[in-house]
């Protein structure tokens, strides 16, 4: 009896073929299962890139909302601060403060906004009403601060008008607070 001899009573050969098939047969289905192994890997892995993709996605579009939001709330102090038909310095400090403090404003929209601050809108009525369907407030707390904020801002420079004061009630009459 020799070390090949894996079934007594058959012949080398014969032992060396069953050794050879047994062995190509562990090969084949560990490479099979580490295939498929390797196939799940990268089923998981592109679902995975997909959710991060998703994500990214998600959070561009909440950054740019919450530009839009912040740039709404920049139109609503120019129009309140020209509403007296005057932009005066102390208002315009308090806006240009308002915008560079703004986290949600990217740099070169920052710059627009401050350059167009300058520029007498042309409609300081109705102004809202391009906002009226958009909710710029994430909760009532935040618009209540704004609230504050627009009170400040016309009281800024040492006249509050009655056009100040009736288009702080029509703003806070459309944000519901």
């Amino acid at each position: 009896m020799s070390a090949f001899d894996l079934v007594p009573g058959v012949s080398l050969a014969k032992n060396l073929t069953s050794a050879v098939i047994a062995g190509s047969t562990t090969y084949i289905i560990t490479k099979r299962n580490a295939t498929k192994k390797l196939s799940e890997e990268q089923t998981k892995r592109k679902a995975v890139e997909k959710e991060l993709e998703t994500i990214i996605n998600n959070t561009e579009s909440e950054k740019q909302k919450a530009e839009g939001r912040a740039v709404a709330k920049c139109a609503i102090l120019k129009n309140l601060a020209w509403k007296d038909g005057v932009l005066s310095t102390k208002e315009k400090c308090v806006i240009v403060d308002y915008v560079i403090d703004n986290a949600d404003i990217s740099a070169d929209v920052k710059i627009k906004v401050i350059q167009d601050i300058d520029s007498k809108p042309n409609m300081l009525n109705g102004f809202y009403g391009k906002f009226s369907n958009m909710n710029i407030f994430l909760n009532a707390e935040e618009a209540k601060g704004f609230r504050s904020f627009l009170n400040e801002l016309a009281k800024s420079d040492g006249d509050f008008s009655k056009e100040e004061k009736k288009y702080i009630k029509y703003i806070i009459s459309q944000i519901r607070v």
